[in-house]
């Protein structure tokens, strides 16, 4: 599996949860909040270069997925801490166990170790440049 998928959430501003998976088993998640400009500015720093995050490491959450190919998904993400003083992020590891829809949608299920917060979204597979038309 690889590229990015996105679930969107709508109240007074717009939420995006993304996700990049990569051929060589790296995924990668962030959520933002914010406007059409904001999202683009944040899209561009939304990746990876080798094995090192772009952007914040704070606020972009790492890790590794393996694809079964039995149309289920399971990995966790972390985000990195350079400096706790710096910071408002806390240290987190997010797991995600769901379901693959002829990989274009994806159904998972979300859980903070630190907080034990879950929630099931769906996330739809994009191209950057398409997710931001959408906007």
């Amino acid at each position: 599996m690889n590229g990015l998928f996105y679930h969107k959430e709508i109240a007074e501003y717009t939420t995006l949860s993304l996700l990049r998976f990569y051929e060589n088993g790296y995924v990668i998640f962030k959520k933002i909040t914010g406007d059409k400009e904001y999202f683009a500015k944040e899209l561009k720093k939304f990746s990876m270069t080798g094995h090192v995050v772009n952007g914040e490491p704070e606020y972009t959450f790492c890790g590794a997925f393996e694809d079964f190919g039995s149309g289920t998904i399971s990995f966790k993400v972390e985000n990195e801490i350079l400096d706790p003083s710096n910071t408002w992020s806390q240290k987190d590891v997010l797991s995600f166990k769901g379901t693959i829809n002829d990989e274009t949608t994806l159904l998972l299920k979300q859980t903070s170790k630190r907080t034990g917060f879950e929630i099931e979204n769906n996330y739809l597979k994009t191209t950057d440049e398409d997710l931001l038309n959408e906007l």
